[in-house]
């Protein structure tokens, strides 16, 4: 009898995971022949410990003294109580009751934790054989405080999310409209203190445009909506739901913080924007490549490529890359237009009073 109890109480959580359609704690395609294998290279070795503890109980039953033995279903129901407790995802329940973000599905998350799910089901199973074996009944105030326990517990979480300090969470990563231009949104319950944002910003591992290859300016959304800050939708138009805007720029490495929305696009350009700017006043008469050359050519002779410059920033190492490539790019132009042609003349021209020639690499 008790062998065949302990044997369905160690099968349980892995067929419980098997259904789930969980994967193995060590990746394996699946959890359910993981968890019936108690070796270290198998999931099933987070079952020991509270198996162990269960079956040793079941084991010596008889051998318990009386009192403890009788208290048996009682510490097992609070301990099953405590264990779905914490399987409670505390974040997901905050956010539904503080914010205006609707959870979807359930906020048990019983694969947070997979030493849970073990701990769970063998509290309920030391439970069960508590209650068969059980010799008097316990009073009827101390099972009372079964529910009592799991609920401070809840109440302790929330208290602590209120009166704690600022809350700052990280939400969604998108694009701008414009090639370059990229937007963070950060969840926070603080008001607006310079202070405390820019010491969040400080410490926080951002991918700042200075040192991340594909973006050159971005915005960093401080908001209190969680609708706003977890999902790609155009809710930032609504000032009110902005609590602070950061702006950060690849070209002087700088922060910028302001109180409310802000837009951090409109005042700069990226290489994509500025290259079109030029590009709209660089109509040389000649082909699209000319066009395309002199407009690099325009832009360029407002950039600083000096070699004191930091590199990884989109527009000096576009003009350094130009001025590199113009001995073969007017190679190919001699090539498509002729050695002498008024192409050709024309770009070595703007070459020398645009400073090309003068900025080629030593």
């Amino acid at each position: 009898m008790r062998g065949i109890f302990l044997l369905i109480a160690w099968v349980t959580p892995a067929l419980i995971a098997g259904a789930l359609g969980w994967t193995g704690i060590w990746g394996t395609g699946s959890a359910l022949g993981e968890f019936l294998i108690p070796i270290p290279v198998a999931g099933g070795v987070f079952h020991v410990p509270s198996f162990a503890v269960l079956a040793m109980i079941v084991l010596a039953r008889q051998k318990l003294p009386g009192r403890v033995s009788n208290l048996l279903p009682f510490t097992a129901a609070l301990l099953l109580a405590v264990a779905l407790t914490l399987h409670v995802d505390f974040e997901r329940l905050v956010n539904a009751i503080f914010t205006d973000y609707d959870p979807s599905g359930s906020i048990l998350r019983f694969e947070s934790n997979p030493v849970l799910l073990f701990v769970t089901c063998d509290a309920f199973f030391l439970l069960v054989w508590a209650l068969m074996q059980q010799r008097s009944p316990l009073p009827t105030k101390l099972w009372l405080a079964v529910p009592v326990v799991p609920l401070v517990i809840v109440i302790s979480k929330l208290v602590t999310y209120q009166v704690g300090g600022p809350v700052f969470e990280r939400g969604v990563s998108t694009y701008g409209k414009v090639r370059g231009d990229e937007v963070f949104r950060v969840f926070t319950t603080a008001t607006f203190d310079e202070t405390a944002f820019r010491n969040w910003l400080a410490e926080m591992d951002l991918r700042r445009p200075w040192d991340h290859q594909n973006s050159e300016h971005l915005a960093v959304v401080f908001t209190n909506s969680q609708q706003v800050a977890t999902r790609t939708i155009e809710e930032t138009a609504d000032p009110t739901k902005i609590i602070a805007t950061a702006c950060l720029y690849e070209e002087d490495r700088s922060t910028h913080l302001y109180q409310g929305a802000y837009d951090c696009f409109a005042e700069r350009d990226t290489l994509v924007e500025a290259l079109q700017k030029a590009g709209a006043t660089a109509a040389s008469g000649f082909g699209k490549d000319i066009d395309r050359w002199w407009a690099s050519t325009r832009l360029c002779e407002q950039v600083d490529v000096s070699a004191d410059k930091t590199n990884s920033i989109a527009k000096i190492d576009w003009c350094r890359s130009h001025y590199r490539r113009y001995e073969q790019d007017l190679l190919g132009f001699k090539r498509s237009y002729g050695q002498r042609s008024r192409a050709v003349r024309f770009v070595e021209g703007q070459a020398r009073k645009h400073g090309v020639i003068a900025n080629q690499p030593n």
